[in-house]
C-alpha cells in the first residue's frame, strides 16, 4: 500500500493507497493504463471538500460523502489510458 496525501494517484507506483486529507483537494491519477484497477484507503480528517480531475468519473453524490469527515474505500478501474471519463471511481458509505 502506497501512503500518498496529496490525491494524486500514481498508478506507475502501485495500484493500492492509502490517502489521508489535510485539505481539499483533487482526485487525479496519473500513468494510467487501460484495465487497471486498484483500491484506495480515503480519510477525510476534517470536511475537505474533494473535487475530481476530468478523466475522473465519479458521482456528485460520492464527491460531496467523501467530503465529509471519515473513512472511506474508494475503488478505481481505468477504461483507457486518458481522456475524460476514462478512470471510473466508485465510493464506499463512510467506514468511520
Amino acid at each position: 500500500v502506497t501512503t500518498d496525501n496529496d490525491g494524486s494517484f500514481d498508478l506507475a507506483v502501485g495500484n493500492d493507497f492509502k490517502c489521508t486529507t489535510a485539505g481539499g483537494l483533487t482526485l487525479t491519477f496519473t500513468n494510467a493504463a487501460a484495465g487497471q484497477s486498484g483500491n484506495i484507503m480515503f480519510i477525510n480528517g476534517g470536511n475537505h471538500t474533494i473535487a475530481a480531475h476530468a478523466d475522473v468519473a465519479i458521482s456528485a453524490a460520492s464527491l460531496t460523502a467523501i467530503s465529509a469527515t471519515g473513512t472511506y474505500h474508494l475503488a478505481y478501474y481505468c477504461s483507457a489510458a486518458s481522456g475524460s471519463n476514462s478512470i471510473l471511481v466508485s465510493a464506499s458509505a463512510a467506514l468511520t
